[in-house]
């Protein structure tokens, strides 16, 4: 079943909704709806206890049309199939998984991300009493020559669950991706000949990890102890991690709202002033690992083999340790000036049209631009315009660019490999608003 956490997962796969925007329509089926169970839950199981209410939201989902045929099926068994997959009381903390509430259900009032969100919650709440699903892989070793290759396929026996998402969810299957779509291969015998037509050789690099979406943030901070390189550490946050499931979502808005992450399509990227923020902080303030420490502190504060002074002097030790580090270890780095917030720099403007020369340069949500464009100046520089290099084009960097200096050395993300290095910006010589990026440099790694 689901928690928020794979809740959001979901959502963002299958309908790129935020963390945030998961979040807040689930709240607003529980809350306003009264649809779902309590969103803000960690845990993925129900307890003994709600038997009886299963079946009675079972009831609640055959009223509803495109419900009814799967909740039938369910109800029509001599006995549910409770399982240890989903009825675990040693699994349930504060709340148990989200699932449709025992209430008269009503879709057709719902606006339509509600919907979606509500059938995913119910699709899984039904699929949890179907069968597995069933299939054939096939490993096919065919050698030609000295070479050997091989080639899977996959033959599907029994729907199973999977019959349930297919019916409720048309609109996911069709956005399966090419990976997730087997190939079906044709009747073989083992020793059959066969003749190699053509082959290819094919010269390819590893590439980098691909960046972080909201999904797989969402995963990592859940797990972050995998990060650990310490065993009794990542063993102490195997139930814990970065923020709680009620906080992650949060988390990542606070992050673009301050500017250190910014979106980029589905994925997040680091912006130039997270990267520098990273490079200023010490190892300590940046790793999970920190996090492990204090569940660990916590967890023998529970058990009473530490005492909450021993615990407190130890945050305190880390304060100090973090105030003589920014003290002493003066870092070669600097954060570009930002202007108080409530305050409106398109008033004074960021400088003069450098293609007009009458206008000042003012800014929007979506671009910098003259204020002489009534008159026909068509300058327009456009914030995401460097997205694709991981570079937040904002009003300092703009104001400086404009003033004919070469921004040095900006950290920046090459598309095509996904490599990181840097580069100089300065605006384009035609005056158009185009940025242009001059010595590009790769980070060479030994």
């Amino acid at each position: 079943l689901y928690d928020l956490t794979e809740l959001q997962r979901e959502c963002n796969r299958k309908f790129g909704f935020s963390a945030k925007k998961t979040l807040d329509i689930a709240q607003s089926l529980y809350e306003k709806r009264k649809m779902i169970t309590y969103p803000r839950t960690d845990s993925r199981y129900l307890s003994d206890d709600m038997v009886g209410k299963i079946k009675q939201t079972l009831g609640r989902l055959k009223d509803v049309p495109e419900f009814y045929p799967y909740a039938a099926e369910v109800l029509a068994k001599e006995k549910l199939p409770l399982s240890k997959r989903i009825i675990d009381n040693s699994k349930v903390t504060d709340h148990h998984a989200i699932i449709p509430t025992d209430t008269r259900l009503r879709t057709d009032h719902l606006t339509p991300e509600e919907n979606k969100v509500f059938s995913l919650v119910a699709a899984r709440f039904l699929a949890v009493f179907y069968p597995a699903y069933v299939y054939e892989a096939t490993k096919v070793y065919t050698k030609v020559g000295l070479d050997t290759f091989l080639s899977k396929g996959k033959t599907v026996l029994q729907e199973g669950w999977q019959a349930v998402e297919k019916a409720l969810l048309p609109e996911i299957r069709k956005n399966k991706t090419e990976k997730e779509e087997e190939q079906q291969l044709p009747p073989l015998t083992e020793q059959q000949p066969v003749i190699a037509k053509r082959t290819k050789v094919l010269d390819k690099k590893t590439k980098a990890p691909p960046p972080y979406t909201e999904s797989t943030l969402l995963s990592a901070m859940e797990n972050a102890g995998r990060f650990v390189e310490d065993e009794e550490l990542k063993e102490q946050m195997k139930d814990s991690g970065l923020g709680t499931p009620a906080t992650r979502a949060a988390i990542i808005e606070r992050l673009l709202s301050v500017g250190y992450i910014m979106r980029k399509g589905k994925t997040l990227v680091p912006t130039e002033k997270g990267q520098k923020l990273i490079a200023v902080v010490p190892e300590e303030l940046r790793s999970p690992q920190t996090t492990g420490k204090w569940e660990k502190g916590l967890s023998s504060i529970a058990k009473g083999k530490m005492t909450e002074e021993r615990f407190l002097e130890s945050i305190r030790r880390y304060v100090r340790f973090l105030v003589d580090d920014a003290a002493q270890h003066k870092k070669d780095v600097v954060f570009e000036a930002e202007r108080p917030r409530g305050k409106r720099s398109r008033v004074q403007g960021l400088g003069k049209c450098p293609l007009c020369g009458k206008g000042k340069i003012l800014e929007n949500s979506r671009s910098y631009y003259c204020t002489e464009w009534k008159s026909g100046c068509k300058f327009s520089l456009w914030k995401d315009s460097t997205e694709p290099y991981g570079i937040l084009l904002d009003a300092p960097k703009v104001k400086r660019l404009l003033k004919g200096e070469t921004l040095k050395q900006i950290p920046v993300v090459l598309p095509q490999t996904g490599e990181r290095g840097t580069a100089d910006l300065i605006l384009s010589p035609d005056h158009s608003g185009r940025v242009e990026l001059m010595n590009v440099t790769r980070n060479i790694k030994e």
